[in-house]
């Protein structure tokens, strides 16, 4: 059987059994990467642990095969794999942060690797390459050994004094399944334990309600489709962008599908359509829609970019600007910024992607791309799953870096033993050349006497 713990607001806990393994499936609500969400990992360990479902577990005789959670604001829950002693997969929600690319043994070398609390890509300038540098420094040192200590503290409570630090525990994890793919984030050094399923909750195109469809079918001029995701409520848009929007849709000729939560719309117009709720993945697959205004959560970008629609985006918060500055060096979309927005930058945006045919070709060879693999991202995250389980873990993918400690892996101590062998040649040769010197002075000088 299969038993999945909901552990927090980001954070699935899974505990699988390889009978039903196949029915494991991956949903992820990614809050933003920003430092203060760790400080959020003491309370939400506290909360969680002192709940019926995790205690019950807690003192659990039962047996698993393996244990799946997400990695995020804390490791806190990885004592239920030091209680259970079965082995550890770890799922990232988008591609990794920089605080666990270290327990992967993942090169994060910030001179092309852009923090993802940044809005940067890999090409930056020296500015963005210090400043990436010491922020991508200061956040693992702060978690190291300000958070993470504070995590440990409250999961010795109830997984008792004798839990190992949970950087260790973290450490031994036997592969990371990364919500990321090389033709949207580029390449990255990977080892062999991280493994990219981006698109694995993106499933095929369902037939659409009647009155959608109807309403996609009719729209000759194509359709553009506008979601802030789960989180942010269209309605919730404060009077004055909410105008900015309807006045620019007034002058363009296509038609709107609004994610809207409202009961109503005050200056709505007949050609916008609104939905308290969409089956996005299915829109973004029909031929009509031309764009998605979008705030760039990750899985509403990876559907649009899966279906080759260009994104407008509006990013909020955590890994969203990030996102969306991948999709403008891409080429299929653009920034519109949230506290810029007015009626002549939505319609600049607007005209900018559909009167450019470069960013829906362009779109549409990213999503080939994306789209190009041996086996559908579901298929690959299951079959590495039932790989760590057949071989009772996944020590044989670790690289071997993760034994080393830092000093180690920089060849700090061998940088030190070259420098002091060079200092030891070049002491020795100037020894020898002034004792060569010496004797030679002292043996002129001898015959001089002589």
């Amino acid at each position: 059987m299969i038993f999945c713990y909901l552990i927090s607001a980001t954070t699935i806990l899974c505990l699988t059994s390889s009978s039903f393994i196949r029915w494991v499936r991956f949903k992820y609500l990614w809050n933003g990467f920003h430092l203060s969400s760790f400080s959020l990992g003491e309370d939400t360990c506290e909360a969680v642990m002192s709940t019926k479902a995790a205690l019950d577990l807690l003192h659990s005789s039962k047996k698993y095969d393996l244990i799946i959670t997400e990695v995020f604001n804390t490791d806190c829950f990885l004592g239920f794999v030091y209680k259970f002693k079965v082995p550890y997969i770890a799922v990232s929600a988008a591609h990794i942060i920089p605080t666990a690319a270290e327990r992967f043994g993942i090169p994060d070398n910030p001179s092309y690797i852009p923090n993802a609390f940044l809005s940067y890509d890999s090409d930056m300038n020296f500015v963005q390459r210090m400043f990436n540098s010491i922020t991508t420094l200061s956040i693992n040192l702060m978690r190291k050994y300000y958070y993470d200590p504070k995590h440990h503290k409250v999961a010795t409570k109830y997984f008792g004094e004798d839990l190992p630090p949970l950087d260790q525990l973290a450490r031994n994890t036997s592969l990371v399944l990364v919500n990321s793919h090389f033709t949207f984030i580029g390449s990255r050094p990977y080892p062999n334990n991280v493994i990219e399923v981006a698109g694995l909750h993106v499933k095929s195109p369902q037939p659409l309600p009647n009155d959608i469809k109807k309403f996609l079918d009719e729209s000759v001029n194509g359709v553009i489709y506008f979601s802030m995701g789960s989180i942010i409520q269209g309605k919730s848009f404060p009077s004055d962008k909410r105008k900015a929007f309807l006045r620019a849709f007034e002058q363009i000729p296509q038609r709107v599908i609004w994610k809207w939560e409202g009961e109503n719309m005050s200056g709505k117009i007949d050609k916008i359509l609104l939905k308290s709720w969409a089956p996005q993945r299915d829109i973004l697959d029909h031929p009509n829609v031309k764009v998605f205004i979008s705030h760039g959560g990750f899985l509403g970008t990876t559907e649009a970019l899966y279906s080759g629609v260009p994104i407008i985006g509006i990013p909020m918060f955590g890994d969203q600007k990030a996102n969306i500055r991948v999709v403008e060096k891409a080429g299929f979309g653009v920034t519109l910024p949230y506290d810029q927005i007015t009626e002549e930058t939505v319609l600049v945006a607007l005209r900018t992607v559909l009167g450019n045919p470069s960013y829906k070709k362009r779109a549409e060879k990213v999503a080939r791309l994306f789209q190009d693999r041996p086996m559908p991202p579901l298929d690959t995250a299951i079959y590495w799953i039932e790989h760590v389980i057949r071989h009772g873990g996944g020590a044989h993918l670790r690289p071997a870096s993760l034994e080393l400690y830092w000093w180690q892996y920089i060849l700090l101590d061998v940088i030190i033993a070259l420098i002091l062998l060079i200092a030891a040649m070049v002491w020795s040769i100037q020894w020898l050349v002034r004792y060569a010197l010496i004797t030679y002075y002292n043996t002129v000088d001898d015959k001089k006497r002589n």
